[in-house]
């Protein structure tokens, strides 16, 4: 069984960094995309060729969690912190 990894962005910016990132990974891994619908990424990773999910909780099989920082950072924060609270591995992209 391959690792779930959830994806979170929200900004053009973030996406531009973690859709790459994305891309490397789907071979290897399974991947949930979060995209925050107070933002414009939902329909950028569609066009990538992704099937983002919009959902205001972590899932249940999440093993990492791979965030962006919009601003404001509501959902990305949100979900950032139940990862840390699950002690599920955080990483920050950063643009």
């Amino acid at each position: 069984m391959k690792n779930n990894i959830l994806f979170v962005t929200k900004d053009k910016g973030g996406f531009q960094v973690a859709m790459p990132v994305a891309k490397l990974l789907r071979s290897e891994y399974d991947l949930t995309i979060i995209a925050d619908p107070e933002g414009v990424t939902f329909d950028l990773w569609k066009q990538a060729g992704f099937n983002p999910e919009i959902v205001n909780c972590l899932p249940q099989d999440v093993d990492m969690v791979v965030s962006t920082l919009g601003a404001p950072i509501n959902l990305e924060n949100q979900l950032s912190l139940e990862a840390n609270q699950k002690n599920i591995p955080l990483i920050f992209i950063i643009k």
